[in-house]
């Protein structure tokens, strides 16, 4: 029985996998048009007791993910969107703030201690 509604939490995977595959019953694509109904933001979110939370601004975030001692959370980005939007933040935050080591730093791929990953979803 097909399906008549899909709601996925990131909504630029619909064009890759509803308008380029075709449903192989009809040789249609699943889906030619779909509609936003919701939207998100990423946000660093801490503890009055967090290491640096005194410090910590919209100027400086980066270099206080970056500090050795402070270990950074998010959701398991091969189940949840914001989990992989998280590490495509850092990615790029590497890139505006031109700190090369920042991603390697924060990230799983090098430092698999610091980047703390949880399977629960807000």
């Amino acid at each position: 029985m097909p399906i008549d509604v899909i709601a996925t939490a990131d909504a630029s995977l619909v064009p890759m996998l509803m308008y380029a595959v075709n449903d192989p019953d009809t040789g249609k694509p699943y889906a030619s048009w779909d509609i936003y109904f919701a939207t998100n933001h990423l946000a660093i979110a801490y503890r009055p007791d967090s290491k640096y939370a005194s410090q910590i601004n919209a100027d400086n975030w980066y270099t206080i993910l970056s500090r050795p001692d402070v270990k950074v959370g998010i959701t398991d980005p091969r189940f949840d969107a914001a989990g992989y939007r998280a590490l495509m933040v850092i990615a790029l935050a590497q890139q505006y703030y031109h700190q090369p080591t920042f991603f390697p730093t924060c990230s799983r791929v090098n430092s698999p201690s610091r980047l703390a990953i949880s399977m629960k979803t807000a």
